[in-house]
Order: structure tokens, then sequence, then C-alpha cells
């Protein structure tokens, strides 16, 4: 259980890290710089949408896969990173209940995802939950001393 909770851990810091990192991969100018509505692309297959870049009405970022549900909230940071199909991306969302966040895994779970892990520490107000679908893992990370609420998911083909 210990390892799984380093391991879960260690997933969120590394997405995190991996959004962090990404930056915007824009090359700005003195005159107000790039206005292209288009994603950035490496030339190795890789793209990336930064935080936000396109996104929804809901504030998630463009590429969100369609079976994956969106929570309702206040969007404050989000990503996708596309790597030849396979898609990893991440959606902050702020002022978040824990009766939210339980609407919200009971929303997965009806639309396919079933429960491969749960973990409640309630005492240090953190609450960690993985559903996958056979194509899909999602993780959804709770802190109740902020109210938010991460959401990472990976895809593959």
């Amino acid at each position: 259980m210990k390892k799984f909770m380093a391991l879960m851990l260690v997933l969120i810091l590394a997405l995190s890290l991996l959004t962090a990192c990404g930056g915007n991969n824009d090359n700005n100018n003195s005159t107000g710089g790039n206005n292209s509505t288009t994603p950035p692309t490496s030339q190795s297959g890789n793209d990336t949408t930064p935080s936000n870049n396109g996104g929804d009405e809901k504030g998630y970022p463009a590429g969100w896969p369609n079976e994956v549900p969106k929570m309702d909230g206040n969007v404050i940071d989000g990503s996708i990173h596309n790597s030849d199909g396979n898609i990893s991306g991440t959606a902050t969302l702020d002022g978040v209940s824990k009766n939210n966040v339980d609407d919200y895994i009971s929303t997965l779970k009806s639309n396919g995802f079933e429960m491969d892990s749960e973990q409640e520490m309630a005492d240090f107000g953190l609450f960690m939950y993985q559903l996958s679908n056979g194509k899909c893992t999602v993780n959804v990370t709770f802190t109740t001393d902020k109210n938010q609420v991460i959401i990472s998911l990976i895809k593959t083909k």
C-alpha cells in the first residue's frame, strides 16, 4: 500500500512537472507575439497544447478526450500532451468540495470507468482515486486545504 501511494505521488508530481515544464512554445516578438490558434507541433510527432490554449467553454484544454467526463468547476490550469495518439493531460479546478468530487467519481463510474484504487487520508485532507475503462486511466486528487482537485489522465491508442 505504501509503494502504491508513493507511485501515485510520483505520477502526480511527474504530470505536474510535465505541465509546468511544457512551456507554450510561442515565439513572441516585440510587436505582440504569435496570434496563431493552432497548438505548436514538434517534428517528433508530439503535440503540446499549453494551459487552456483554445480550450472549451468550461475551461478545459483543447484535446481533452471526449470519453473522460468534465467535472463542473473553475478550471484554473490544464494541459494536454499528445504523443503519436497517446494522450496525457491534467486539469486543476478550484473551489471544489468533497461532495463535488464524490459526484464526479459517480459520473465517471456511470460512464464506464471502474475504481482501481482509492486512498482517503482525511486527517491530512488528501483524497486520491484512480479509475479506468480499459483505454483510459483517470486519477482524481483532492485536497481540502485549498479546495482544489487535480484530474490527470492517460489515454492509450
